[in-house]
Protein backbone atom coordinates (compact mmCIF):
# COMPACT_ATOMS: atom_id res chain seq x y z
CA UNK A 1 0.00 0.00 0.00
CA UNK A 2 1.43 3.39 -0.99
CA UNK A 3 0.17 6.17 1.29
CA UNK A 4 0.62 9.74 0.14
CA UNK A 5 1.87 12.30 2.69
CA UNK A 6 -1.05 13.38 4.88
CA UNK A 7 -3.15 10.27 4.17
CA UNK A 8 -5.36 9.02 6.98
CA UNK A 9 -8.29 6.74 7.79
CA UNK A 10 -11.04 7.12 10.36
CA UNK A 11 -11.56 4.47 13.01
CA UNK A 12 -12.43 1.09 11.47
CA UNK A 13 -12.85 -2.50 12.63
CA UNK A 14 -11.00 -5.50 11.19
CA UNK A 15 -13.05 -8.70 11.27
CA UNK A 16 -9.92 -10.81 10.72
CA UNK A 17 -6.21 -10.49 11.41
CA UNK A 18 -4.36 -7.47 10.03
CA UNK A 19 -0.60 -7.50 9.63
CA UNK A 20 1.55 -4.77 8.15
CA UNK A 21 5.24 -4.17 7.62
CA UNK A 22 6.52 -0.62 7.20
CA UNK A 23 8.85 -0.58 4.19
CA UNK A 24 9.43 3.18 3.90
CA UNK A 25 8.26 6.38 5.58
CA UNK A 26 6.33 6.42 8.84
CA UNK A 27 2.86 5.40 9.96
CA UNK A 28 0.92 6.36 13.09
CA UNK A 29 -2.08 4.76 14.73
CA UNK A 30 -3.81 4.78 18.10
CA UNK A 31 -0.95 2.72 19.58
CA UNK A 32 2.14 4.58 18.37
CA UNK A 33 4.43 5.58 15.53
CA UNK A 34 6.03 2.97 13.25
CA UNK A 35 9.11 3.17 11.03
CA UNK A 36 10.78 1.01 8.35
CA UNK A 37 11.22 -2.54 9.59
CA UNK A 38 8.39 -2.38 12.13
CA UNK A 39 5.92 -5.29 11.90
CA UNK A 40 2.49 -4.69 13.44
CA UNK A 41 -0.12 -7.40 14.02
CA UNK A 42 -3.71 -6.90 15.12
CA UNK A 43 -6.05 -9.66 16.25
CA UNK A 44 -9.57 -10.03 14.81
CA UNK A 45 -11.86 -7.42 16.30
CA UNK A 46 -9.17 -4.73 16.46
CA UNK A 47 -10.30 -1.17 15.87
CA UNK A 48 -8.01 1.74 15.03
CA UNK A 49 -7.57 4.95 13.05
CA UNK A 50 -4.32 5.81 11.27
CA UNK A 51 -2.40 8.66 9.64
CA UNK A 52 0.89 9.16 7.83
CA UNK A 53 2.10 12.78 7.87
CA UNK A 54 5.23 11.93 5.80
CA UNK A 55 3.73 9.17 3.64
CA UNK A 56 4.56 5.48 3.77
CA UNK A 57 5.02 2.30 1.78
CA UNK A 58 3.46 -0.63 3.61
CA UNK A 59 3.13 -4.36 2.94
CA UNK A 60 -0.27 -5.27 4.42
CA UNK A 61 -2.44 -8.37 4.71
CA UNK A 62 -6.02 -8.65 5.90
CA UNK A 63 -7.71 -11.88 6.99
CA UNK A 64 -11.30 -10.75 6.47
CA UNK A 65 -13.41 -7.70 5.69
CA UNK A 66 -13.01 -4.23 7.20
CA UNK A 67 -15.93 -2.20 8.56
CA UNK A 68 -15.43 1.54 8.27
CA UNK A 69 -17.28 4.57 9.51
CA UNK A 70 -17.29 3.48 13.15
CA UNK A 71 -17.57 5.94 15.96
CA UNK A 72 -14.36 6.57 17.90
CA UNK A 73 -14.91 5.32 21.45
CA UNK A 74 -11.93 7.17 22.97
CA UNK A 75 -12.89 9.92 25.40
Amino acid sequence: VHCEPGASAKSHLHKGHETFLILDGSFEDDNGVYHPGDLICYAPGSQHAWRTPQGALIYATWGDRVESGLTDTAA
